[in-house]
């Protein structure tokens, strides 16, 4: 379990450089407005893909952590892209119907909503064949794959920076570029891995029957994350959620730590693995990291965020105590996932994105920004609270047991960074 929470966790670090890159590329260059608009995009595109893909993600992870044989791999890597692609494709269609019909998509340029078609398109398929690596246990494939994507990116936006032509819709072509070489990558290695690909009606039948179980989770989610992002755009503009971007990208690199941990925690608790220790661990671990994420916001906030953005400090701070809840939540709710609970992880996740809309009508019309954070804030501790009281239920815990975090993995953390310590 050390090995593979170790290669999601550089799995999740390299998507965490290719995301900052973005945000320090379009705020030093381009300004509060265009970060606005390169946020509003990965956050569109972010939750289509996730109303697409019907569940299938955590779905392949579960099956294939149960079904061995090399046949039947065969066959959840073919349904995976019969499912995905067609996913993908209704999802894109949904995308331009709405751009047609609606003023939803009103805060992107055309280029980016033609960018927006295709990377609906691409994600759902690239995010299930994901989901079977994990499964499967290769996270060194998956890591592969999210270093080429964020790596195509990186390398493009710095030469478009060097010859003075960097701009939205061209760096946002790299990042679909990215995505697709990703999908190809990985739909070759999974080919190989199983030695070929096949259909199975039977077993497409149960990939679906539990996407969909686990559906109303990651639709919920994806609102509970990107709802505020459409909101602070419509109501304050561009300009306002780019500062917001970089406050909520500072503070999302914490997620990254448990984000690491889940598809290991999913596996584990498909195969009857417990969660107490991990998230008692994990709380620790967390809290250390937010609290050196504060003084570090802090004290370096005011000197690096200037202008525009220096607003961007106080939001950061006021998203931090929510972003410790969301944390050790997703954790909570890949462990219910994993035992067969999706309608306990679906209705926190329903909790979670109604405090958002709530919140965010209540806050942020008359508070801007400030109340947006608040209101994120208070949206993630909603849904850590109801994830925790689904846990405890099923593990035969007080809730309060999973609330004290343990400090003897953060104390071993911080005693092999001691100078003189030889052994990391």
């Amino acid at each position: 379990m050390l090995r593979s929470g170790l290669l999601a966790m550089a799995d999740s670090v390299a998507g965490l450089v290719g995301k900052l890159g973005g945000l320090a590329a379009f705020a030093l260059a381009l300004g509060a407005a265009a970060q606005g608009e390169y946020y509003l995009f990965l956050g569109l595109q972010a939750m289509a893909s996730a109303l697409a893909l019907l569940g299938l993600e955590v779905a392949n992870n579960y099956l294939a952590a149960r079904l061995r044989p090399r046949r039947a791999l065969a066959a959840l890597a073919g349904n995976t892209v019969a499912v995905g692609t067609g996913a993908g494709a209704a999802g894109a269609a949904v995308v331009g119907a709405l751009a047609a019909a609606t003023p939803l998509l009103d805060g992107l340029s055309p280029p980016l909503v033609w960018l927006l078609l295709a990377d609906t398109a691409l994600g759902p398929p690239t995010l299930a064949l994901g989901g079977l690596l994990y499964g499967l246990g290769r996270f060194d494939l998956r890591l592969f794959g999210t270093l080429l994507h964020n790596g195509v990116f990186l390398a493009g936006l710095a030469a478009l920076w060097a010859a003075g032509r960097l701009a939205v819709a061209p760096a946002l072509l790299l990042w679909s570029l990215g995505l697709a070489l990703c999908l190809l990558y990985w739909l070759w290695r999974l080919r190989r891995l199983a030695g070929g690909l096949a259909l199975r009606r039977g077993l497409m039948r149960r990939q679906v029957a539990r996407s969909l179980s686990s559906y109303p989770y990651f639709a919920l989610s994806a609102l509970t994350f990107r709802l505020n992002a459409l909101m602070i755009e419509h109501f304050l503009g561009p300009a306002a959620l780019g500062v917001y971007a970089v406050a909520a990208t500072a503070t999302e690199a914490l997620l990254y730590l448990p984000k690491a941990l889940v598809n290991v925690v999913l596996t584990e608790a498909a195969r009857g693995g417990g969660v107490v220790a991990t998230l008692r661990n994990l709380g620790g671990l967390l809290l250390v990291c937010v609290a050196a994420a504060a003084a570090g916001i802090a004290l370096l906030g005011p000197l690096v965020l200037r202008g525009d953005f220096a607003p961007a400090t106080g939001l950061a701070l006021l998203l931090l105590p929510g972003t410790y809840a969301m944390g050790l939540a997703t954790v909570g709710a890949y462990h219910l996932f994993g035992r067969g609970r999706a309608g306990d992880a679906s209705r926190a996740a329903a909790a979670g994105a109604a405090a958002t809309a709530a919140a965010n009508l209540a806050l942020l019309p008359a508070f801007g920004a400030v109340g947006a954070a608040l209101a994120a804030s208070a949206a993630y501790v909603v849904f850590a609270l109801v994830v925790f009281r689904y846990v405890a239920r099923l593990e035969t815990v007080a809730v309060a047991t999973l609330l004290i975090p343990s400090l003897g993995a953060a104390r071993r953390v911080v005693g092999r960074l001691r100078p003189g310590r030889r052994d990391l």
